[in-house]
C-alpha cells in the first residue's frame, strides 16, 4: 500500500502562499488632500506583505507627473508608513477610512481621503471608488483583498488636475509594493489591466509569468489621476495706516532697495550730512513698515 499523500492543513497552504516570492503585492492606491494643506497631495499604496517578514524588500519608488508636466520621484520609506488593517472580510475597514484611523498623524482634519478603482469605461484614468473597499483588485479569497501596510509618499507644488502615476524599481519579486498583475487571480479579472494596483507593470514578462506559463496581462503600467487639489489662497494685502506701507511686495522691495543705496552711499563735503528735522515716529501693524514723509508718495503711487 502506498504512503497517504500528506496535505499541509489550509492555514499552513495560505502562509506559504503569503511568503511565496512569486507574488505580487500592492493592493490599493488612495490619495488625501486638504484645504489646509494646499498645493500638495498625499499618495497612499497598500500592500498585504508585512515589509518585516518574508525577507520582503521596501524597494523602488513613486513616479509621479503633476498637471504642469513636472515630474517629481521619492524613494519608499519605512520611514513613511503606517500599519493597515483594511479588508474586505470580517470586521475590517475599507482602505480610506483605514488611512484615516492609522495614518492620522498624517492627516489633518479637513483632509479628504480618496481610493480608486479601474475606471469601468476602461483606459488608464483611474475612477474614484464610492465605496473605497472597492478599490481593492479582489472582493474575496487570496490575499488582494486586504493591506497589512500603507505607505505614503507626499506630492508637493502640486495643482489641480490629471496626475500621471507609477512606480520604479518596485517590481522585484520580493518587493512589497509589485504590480498586482503579476498574479493568475488578477489577470483573470476582468478589466484587470486597468486596476490602478498594476502601477510600475513593465513592458516585457517576467519571472513570475515565465513560472507560471502564463502571458503576461496586456495593459499599462501608468494610470491617471484627476485630483482636485486645493490651491493656496494669495495673502491678505495688509492694510496699512498713513505714514505706513505693506511689509511685502514692490512697494516694500523698492523702499528697501532705495533706503540700502542711501545708506551705502559715502558722506562727502557737499552731501548734507546734518541731521534731518524731527519727524513723527510712525508705529506701524504687523505686515506694515514705515514710510518716510519725502518718499511717501513715490511708494504709494
Amino acid at each position: 500500500m502506498p504512503p497517504p499523500v500528506m496535505t499541509p492543513p489550509p492555514v499552513l497552504l495560505a502562509l506559504l502562499v503569503l511568503l511565496s516570492p512569486c507574488l505580487a503585492h500592492l493592493t490599493t492606491i488612495c490619495t488625501s488632500i486638504a484645504p489646509s494643506r494646499c498645493g500638495e497631495v498625499t499618495f497612499y499604496l497598500g500592500s498585504f506583505h508585512d515589509a518585516y517578514r518574508g525577507k520582503h524588500n521596501i524597494t523602488g519608488s513613486l513616479v509621479v507627473t503633476r498637471p504642469d508636466g513636472s515630474t517629481f520621484a521619492e524613494a519608499f520609506s519605512p520611514e513613511q508608513e503606517c500599519f493597515s488593517e483594511a479588508g474586505t472580510s470580517g470586521h475590517r475597514p475599507c482602505p480610506a477610512e483605514d488611512v484615516g484611523k492609522n495614518c492620522h498623524s498624517r492627516l489633518s482634519e479637513d483632509a479628504t481621503v480618496t481610493c480608486y478603482t479601474a475606471n469601468p469605461a476602461g483606459g488608464t484614468r483611474v475612477a474614484p471608488a464610492a465605496n473605497s473597499c472597492d478599490a481593492f483588485p479582489l472582493q474575496s479569497g487570496g490575499y488582494y483583498n486586504l493591506s497589512v501596510r500603507n505607505f505614503y509618499v507626499v506630492v508637493p507644488h502640486a495643482t489641480a488636475g490629471v496626475f500621471q502615476v507609477t512606480t520604479d524599481g518596485a517590481e522585484s519579486a520580493k518587493g512589497v509594493l509589485r504590480y498586482c498583475g503579476a498574479s493568475g487571480s488578477i489577470k483573470r479579472t476582468p478589466g484587470s489591466m486597468y486596476l490602478p494596483c498594476n502601477a510600475g507593470k513593465p513592458n516585457v514578462t517576467d519571472a513570475w509569468v515565465n513560472i507560471s506559463r502564463e502571458e503576461d496581462a496586456p495593459g499599462p503600467g501608468t494610470f491617471d489621476f484627476e485630483i482636485p487639489v486645493p490651491q493656496c489662497s494669495p495673502p491678505t494685502p495688509a492694510e496699512c495706516p498713513e505714514g505706513c506701507v505693506e511689509a511685502t511686495g514692490i512697494r516694500s522691495l523698492t523702499r528697501r532697495l532705495l533706503f540700502a543705496a542711501a545708506e551705502d552711499k559715502p558722506a562727502s563735503e557737499e552731501d548734507d550730512v546734518s541731521e534731518p528735522a524731527d519727524e513723527e515716529v510712525v508705529a506701524c501693524p504687523v505686515g506694515c513698515v514705515p514710510v518716510s514723509r519725502d518718499l511717501g508718495a513715490l511708494l504709494l503711487e
